[in-house]
Parts: structure tokens; C-alpha cells; sequence
């Protein structure tokens, strides 16, 4: 399974906006600068609110449960709000779309969604879910990577310019994904992968949303098969294969003739993967190349087939029925899907939803910051 980490970063970034001017066009003063509390000099780029023409950096913008809430983070979240509430304005239209009702519902849709996204923090917190010191190593190695590789002045202009983010940010967004990994882990995968169903739950998951019981759609939408693979020879293709035709013709002579498969297979086959492989690949449509999958499907079980001619070269295919320990892999992958979309995670979301929507926190704004937070304010 590929880790939350890496889906739940994507998803982020997908999700996240690209706020190219967040300046107003019609200022050409440069603030004066002020320091109101303490900003992570780390940072390369400036973050502030403008505050009667000087630049302010507050040490937060509100708490929730007693948590203070970044002003980098709230910068994340109402830039998002602010972008998501005039992506579609035409600039004629942008000019006298700010009222001070805009404006407040703006600060509070940035705030709901602040407030949302402290809900699974605090359940992990409240329930003893935190990373230990490898887990700490490993998402510093990882940014490390990223600094290095753009330098630590482009990588944080870059967080800035696609979305709204600072490295610290970054940072805190990466490890509330990783914490978010263990909870999942802890409900769905410790000790044993399918502790967290049992049998009759699994197969009341499958007649609901496959629409028939388990074994009926593991044997109707996979397959396992075997086979001889002949790589096409230097120069030949799917066009000019006179070569390796005639390779894969004599193979499947001695196949005609009698010879043992598996045989065969450590005589002649050129994939690679057939060494970690076996018993067979099971795979289910669009896993393999089409040639592949409807060779298969056209043949009967222990039965194979005449040479079948892919991008990759030539196949023997013997086609193979399921076994139990298949259809257990099969199994996984209902539950945990191919790209974190089985079952597990559909019941992991709802959970995570059922959390925030629950979630009843203590909110309160930074007073410093009343009437100060407009879109034209925050940089």
C-alpha cells in the first residue's frame, strides 16, 4: 500500500491554489517594516499584513482548544479563501467585488476550515498518537531532500507562489499526514490486515457496493495465468519480427509436443518478473497490456495459447484458475485499494468526517488582529 503520507500530499497540493499577485496593483508604497512579535527568520520569503502602512508579523491569528494557530497557516488557509472566491471574476468584476461582507465571510470560511483542520490533530493528540524520533528523522530527511535540490531560497518561493505555504508549514502539514497514517494503521492494519473486518462485515461490504458476493467478484474480474515471453530481437517490433516469430514458434513446438510448461519457462522465458512470480500473475482488466488480458480471458482454465504478440514481444500464455491465496490478495485489494481507494479508506474517511464534524472547539481571534485581516492586507 502506498503511504497516506504521499496520497494525502498530493491531495493537498492538488487542492491547494496558485495565487500569482497578492499585492494590491493599485499600491506602490512599500510598507515600513515593525516587528510586532517573533517570525522564523528561516523563511526567505516576506509574510506579513499590512497594518496602517507598516508590516506586521503576528506571533498568531487565533487559538483553538488553547493551540495558536500560525499566522503562516492562517496565511495558507485565506489565501486559499480568497482565491477560491474570485478565480472565476473577470477583472472588471474583481474591482467592486470586495464589501465588508465579503470580507468577513472570507475571514470566516478561512477560519472554518482552520478550526475543521485541527479536529484528527487533537484526536491524535487525546489519544496518544504521535511520531517517535526515526518518524521525526525521516520527514526532515525528506524536506532536506527538497531544499537541497531547489535551494532553500527557490524551494520557499516556490511553497509561496503554488501554495500559499512556508517550510514550517510544509513541515507541519507532512507530519499531521504522517500521524494521520499511524491512526489509520492502528484501526485497519496492525498485527493483522483484516483485523478490523471480520467475514460477515467483508462480504456485506462486497454485496452492497459489488453488487455480489466476494468469491463470485474475485472469479469474474481476475485472472492468473502464466507465461513464456520471447523479447523482441534488436531492430524487430510489432511491424518486423521475423526473428523472434520464429523463437517463440519453436517454443511453442515443444509445448505441442509435450513438454512440461514450467519447464519451459526456465528454458526460455526473458521476463524478469516471472523470477518473483511463480504461480502465476494475477491481475484483473487494465492491469496488463490488452493483448495480455484477452489472450487470457479467451482461454480455459490449464489450457494456453498460441503465440500472442504484445509491444513487448511474444507470449505462451497458460491461463490458471484462482486459489484461495490469490483470491486473499485479491482480498487486500478490495480493502486497501490500488491508490488508497478500497474499503478501508472509504470507512477512514467517513471516520475522519464523522471526527471533524463532531469537533466543538474553543475559538479565539487574536485581538490584536481585529479589522486587520482583508484580502488586500495579507501578504
Amino acid at each position: 500500500m502506498k503511504k497516506l503520507l504521499v496520497i494525502l500530499l498530493a491531495a493537498l497540493m492538488l487542492c491547494s491554489c496558485t495565487v500569482s499577485q497578492r499585492t494590491d496593483p493599485a499600491s506602490t508604497e512599500e510598507p515600513e517594516t515593525t516587528q510586532a512579535s517573533t517570525e522564523d527568520l528561516e523563511n526567505t520569503v516576506d509574510r506579513y499584513i499590512v497594518a496602517n502602512g507598516k508590516k506586521l508579523y503576528p506571533e498568531y491569528v487565533l487559538e483553538v482548544n488553547g493551540r495558536k494557530i500560525s499566522f503562516a497557516e492562517f496565511r495558507y488557509n485565506y489565501l486559499n479563501e480568497v482565491y477560491a472566491m474570485t478565480k472565476s471574476l473577470s477583472a472588471d468584476a474583481l474591482k467592486t467585488f470586495w464589501t465588508d461582507e465579503k470580507e468577513e465571510l472570507c475571514l470566516q470560511n478561512a477560519i472554518k476550515s482552520i478550526v475543521i483542520d485541527q479536529a484528527m490533530p487533537e484526536y491524535a493528540l487525546n489519544n496518544n498518537f504521535a511520531l517517535n524520533a526515526i518518524q521525526e528523522k525521516q520527514i526532515d530527511d525528506d524536506l532536506q531532500t527538497y531544499i537541497d535540490q531547489y535551494g532553500k531560497g527557490k524551494f520557499d518561493q516556490m511553497l509561496d507562489t503554488y501554495y500559499c505555504l512556508d517550510i514550517a508549514t510544509f513541515r507541519d502539514f507532512n507530519c499531521r499526514s504522517y500521524v494521520l497514517e499511524l491512526i489509520f494503521n492502528d484501526m485497519y492494519k496492525d498485527d493483522d490486515p483484516y483485523l478490523a473486518w471480520d467475514d460477515a462485515k467483508f462480504e456485506s461490504y462486497c454485496q452492497e457496493k459489488l453488487k455480489m458476493s466476494f468469491t463470485d467478484y474475485a472469479d469474474k474480474n481476475y485472472l492468473r495465468a502464466k507465461h513464456i515471453l520471447i523479447l523482441f530481437e534488436s531492430g524487430e517490433n510489432t511491424e518486423s519480427h521475423e526473428k523472434t516469430l520464429e523463437k517463440i514458434n519453436a517454443v511453442y513446438e515443444k509445448l505441442q509436443n509435450g513438454e512440461d510448461f514450467d519447464a519451459l519457462v526456465k528454458e526460455y522465458n526473458e521476463d524478469p518478473g516471472v523470477a518473483t512470480n511463480p504461480d502465476g500473475y494475477v491481475f484483473k482488466e487494465g492491469v496488463m497490456v490488452d493483448e495480455f488480458y484477452k489472450g487470457t480471458l479467451a482461454l480455459d482454465f490449464n489450457s494456453y495459447s498460441e503465440p500472442v504478440m504484445t509491444t513487448y514481444g511474444f507470449h505462451i500464455i497458460l491461463r490458471l484458475p484462482l486459489r484461495d491465496v490469490d483470491r486473499e490478495t485479491v482480498k487486500e485489494e478490495v480493502l486497501f485499494g490500488t491508490n488508497s481507494d478500497g474499503a478501508y479508506f472509504e470507512e477512514f474517511g467517513k471516520f475522519v468526517e464523522a471526527q471533524k464534524a463532531s469537533y466543538e472547539p474553543t475559538v479565539v481571534f487574536n485581538p490584536e488582529l481585529e479589522g486587520l485581516i482583508k484580502h488586500d492586507t495579507v501578504k
